[in-house]
């Protein structure tokens, strides 16, 4: 699953984070995969498969992306490397903004990394049963699913914070709590300028409608990530059964026909 929204939406500073992570991740990733220079073929015929696939809905408005099996079969190092590949050709044709291509491949990373080492944990325990290794394939997809679902609801989470809101309203608090003080000295001096108590009525007031919004903004906060996983829920199970199948299939063909790729 990725996100597919266009340029200008996310904050400046979500997306950049984005391509800040994937760039140090990329360096470190390409040092080890150069290591295993053989995949690369595998590599770059997964790249074309996962663009195929991420192109043909499932008749709702999501789509399959098999990068659990990318991480099974090239593991984690290549596999970033099959993601930034992938979403960058399907930004360049309007699937997903440009600026969005970092977060997005860290989340498709994400199901290729979480596929590999699960799989690997599931090996141990089940040994050379083959019968058992695509039905562990397709429990671990599904993980590997829920697990990036849970980063993809911590982006939306991200999407609403505001730190420069955050600050303007610690200084306007800091600010009237100067003014407080400076109107209790006021009132036990010899006079009361009525004009200047006025002034502070009024900041007292506009302070308190500031405070109001700030939480009303949190509630909405809160709502749209309650509303966002309340609509996506059903999209995502369905989504991950549906992939959850045909990666246990691919793996356990692959498990009987082509063993050393496992």
């Amino acid at each position: 699953m990725h996100i597919e929204i266009p340029d200008g939406v996310l904050p400046p500073w979500l997306w950049i984070a984005g391509f800040v992570v994937v760039a140090i991740c990329f360096l470190i990733s390409s040092h080890f995969a150069k290591k295993k220079k053989e995949k690369l073929p595998l590599a770059a015929l997964l790249s074309g498969l996962s663009l195929l696939v991420m192109s043909v809905p499932l008749g709702l408005p999501v789509h399959i992306n098999l990068m659990v099996v990318v991480g099974i079969i090239v593991g984690p190092f290549w596999a970033l490397v099959v993601s930034l590949v992938v979403n960058s050709l399907l930004a360049s044709v309007g699937h997903g903004g440009v600026t969005v291509i970092g977060l997005n491949t860290l989340l498709l990373w994400s199901q290729a990394v979480f596929g590999f080492l699960l799989f690997k944990a599931a090996k141990n325990i089940i040994g050379e049963k083959e019968w058992l290794r695509g039905i562990s394939a397709g429990g671990v997809a599904f993980l590997s699913l829920g697990l990036s679902f849970i980063l993809l609801g911590g982006l939306v989470f991200a999407v609403n914070l505001n730190p420069e809101e955050i600050l303007v309203n610690d200084h306007d608090h800091n600010h009237h709590d100067h003014d407080d003080h400076y109107h209790e000295d006021d009132e036990h001096g010899d006079y009361h300028d009525a004009s200047l108590h006025h002034g502070e009525e009024s900041h007292e007031e506009h302070h308190h409608i500031k405070e109001d919004d700030h939480h009303h903004g949190y509630y909405l906060e809160e709502i749209s990530l309650t509303g966002f996983m309340a609509v996506v829920m059903p999209l995502f199970l369905y989504a991950a059964i549906v992939e959850s199948i045909i990666s246990g299939l691919v793996i356990s063909f692959l498990g009987k026909s082509r063993p050393d790729l496992l």
